[in-house]
This record gives C-alpha cells, structure tokens and sequence, in this order.
C-alpha cells in the first residue's frame, strides 16, 4: 500500500499525509498523520488500545466496548469493529485513557450501516478527571465533580464527527440522550490537534 499526499498550494503551506501501515488481518490497523518535510508525528490517538467499558453489550462478543478503540474506523458491525449496547435508556461508552492527557479533539466514528446511522443522534461526549460512575442520566452526569468538559450533540453523529475540549482529563464518555442502541466505529483522542 503506498501512502497518498495532498499537496497544498501557497506560500508556507504544511503538507500532510495519512502513514498507514499493513497489518496482519487480526491485528489493529493504526495511523497516524506525520509531517511531510520531516517525518514527525504531529497526532496520535491516545485512546488506542485503553480500557473502554459500556453500560452493555449486545451481542456477546461482537459489540463489544473494546471495539471502539481498536484502531479501526470501520463502522460495519459484521465486520467485528463496533461497539453496541442494548436498547437502553442512557446507553453509555467510556474509555480510560491510563493518566491525565491533554485533551485537543475527540472524533467519534459512528456505524456506517443504512438506517442504524440514526441510533447514534442526540447524544453527550463528556471529559472527567475522575471515573464516571452510573447509571445516571447525562443532564445529571455532567454536574458531577471530576467533570471538565461536556458537548451535547443533537445531531447525528458523522464518519466522524469532531469536538475540541481542550480540557485535562482522563476519562472520555460518550451517553445516549434517551432510550436506544448506542454503537460506534470508533473514538479517537488526540493530544494534538488534527
């Protein structure tokens, strides 16, 4: 596979391109973007790969919380990379990312399949420098202590959508406003702004 660069016209322009590396087909597909000129990473996702739980799953073990921070943007369930909860009130998904990180931009990836693209609208991303605890609904959630940041999104989520917290915290959830399945391709956190 070879790597594919967009070329930007104009005095100073940074010119960008995805690294993406070929991967055996059970492992996780990672990327990053690197700068053209000298190589450095300038973004990673610091959730990769950290302990993500939800409030259930459905479908043992193909929806299950891991999913969403395995590397992989694909957001087909039968291809064993979203995660997916039961119809529930307040379904929620939440990572660990290991200690405090400071928080740029969180992209949330949704599934990609027909009409299930609509489960996942009206919904909270939220930052906390402590452990969420649950069951609680989000207009609750976000008056608890520990939290930094919190966005509702009343629209349907995009492929991806993207928030700029800007905030130090540790533990990133993404909750249901209402009662339905809550899946996601993935959730990114960059340290960095992409």
């Amino acid at each position: 596979m070879s790597a594919r660069r967009l070329t930007l016209a104009g005095a100073g322009a940074l010119v960008l391109f995805l690294a993406i590396g070929l991967v055996p087909s059970n492992a996780a597909l990672t990327a990053s973007v690197r700068n053209s000129v000298n190589g450095t990473t300038v973004a990673t996702d610091v959730a990769m790969n950290k302990t993500a739980t939800q409030s259930s799953t459905f479908a043992t073990p193909g929806g299950i919380a891991a999913h969403a921070v395995d590397g992989n943007v694909d957001g087909v369930y039968a291809d064993n990379s979203v995660s997916h909860t039961n119809s529930e009130a307040n379904a929620w998904w939440s990572v660990d990312l290991g200690s405090p990180a400071s928080i740029q931009t969180i992209r949330v990836w949704n599934r990609s399949e027909g009409t299930n693209v609509a489960r996942l609208t009206d919904f909270w991303v939220i930052v906390s420098t402590t452990p969420f605890t649950s069951p609680m609904a989000p207009a609750t959630r976000i008056t608890q202590p520990g939290v930094v940041w919190s966005f509702h999104d009343t629209g349907t989520a995009g492929f991806p959508s993207g928030y700029s917290p800007k905030v130090t915290g540790r533990y990133v959830m993404v909750q249901l406003n209402g009662t339905n399945f809550l899946h996601m391709a993935e959730v990114q956190v960059y340290t960095n702004g992409v």
